[in-house]
């Protein structure tokens, strides 16, 4: 069992869904930095060339002040994602959703905000979320 597994208040094998956010949020302190504003969290390990491939890499190209300029981005990688009904979260699966509900990936906005300077400003950010599932990860050299 993953050490987010444990934290979850109910056990992964009770639940059939949990929403992306409430997801990442659990995930927050297993996340991993890539570069400035940009952190991963995996449910499964990867090898060092599967992050270096298909994380880190296209991150470092995205300019520095760039990065300024934009939110906190973090990525979750899980099993599977589930579209939700309309006006609602995706969610985490840990089994294979129906096909039609079946994501690749998923994007949202946490609520918390966190501060970002730049040129004596200070703007308040939405962290964004992106899950992507396993069975996608070669999508991620493409985002």
């Amino acid at each position: 069992m993953s050490d987010l597994q444990s934290d979850l208040q109910t056990p992964v094998t009770e639940v059939s869904r949990i929403p992306l956010e409430a997801f990442a949020g659990q995930a927050q302190r297993g996340l991993q930095p890539l570069v400035d504003r940009i952190d991963y969290y995996s449910t499964v390990p990867l090898d060092a060339e599967q992050v270096k491939q298909s994380l880190h890499d296209p991150a470092a190209v995205m300019p520095r002040s760039l990065l300024e300029r934009i939110p906190p981005i973090r990525l979750v990688l899980v099993p599977y994602l589930e579209k939700g009904p309309a006006g609602s979260t995706d969610s985490v699966m840990f089994e294979r959703p129906a096909t039609a509900k079946v994501l690749a990936r998923s994007f949202s906005r946490w609520k918390k905000r966190s501060s970002c300077s730049s040129r004596r400003r200070v703007k308040k950010w939405p962290t964004i979320t992106i899950g992507f599932a396993m069975e996608s990860l070669s999508l991620l050299s493409r985002v």
